[in-house]
């Protein structure tokens, strides 16, 4: 099976579907790797000794769920909140972000892994309104769905 990697970006829900009906073959493995947590852990470390505030950002990638099964998507996504929440700072995965807040369409993006020059300023202006909002302590995570919702395993 090949996945198909036009410019598609691609849902929870869809997510769901894909992951239900296409073969384990055809989804890459997703894993945190043990140097790259220890990396992490490294960088954490560093910006609380010197007292710098982190979070942690994943911006929107088109494809992200037809390469990788949502349930691995999804402890990843546990691993790393995980991690950083260990240190103080927040994991914000803007792959996950309700249509009700924030939205991109197909044009926004320059290929299958980059936003166009609309499509970057249309997300900046969102993280930089969601910052804001975290800033001031107030609540965002009405901005994202828990993708475990949309899993079978739940």
């Amino acid at each position: 099976g090949v996945v198909d990697q036009s410019i598609h970006f691609i849902t929870l829900r869809e997510a769901a579907t894909w992951d239900a009906e296409v073969p384990d073959l055809t989804f890459h493995n997703l894993e945190l790797k043990r140097d790259n947590e220890k990396i992490l852990q490294e960088i954490c470390a560093f910006c609380k000794e010197n007292g710098i505030e982190l979070t942690a950002v994943v911006v929107p990638y088109p494809n992200y769920l037809n390469i990788y099964r949502l349930t691995d998507y999804a402890m990843i996504r546990d691993a790393l909140t995980e991690l950083f929440d260990a240190y103080g700072f927040s994991y914000l995965d803007f792959n996950l972000t309700r249509e009700s807040a924030f939205s991109l369409s197909d044009t926004d993006f320059q290929d299958v892994g980059h936003l166009n020059s609309s499509g970057a300023k249309k997300f900046s202006r969102f993280l930089g309104a969601t910052l804001k909002r975290q800033e001031e302590e107030e609540v965002i995570s009405d901005l994202f769905y828990d993708p475990w919702d949309f899993t079978e395993i739940n």
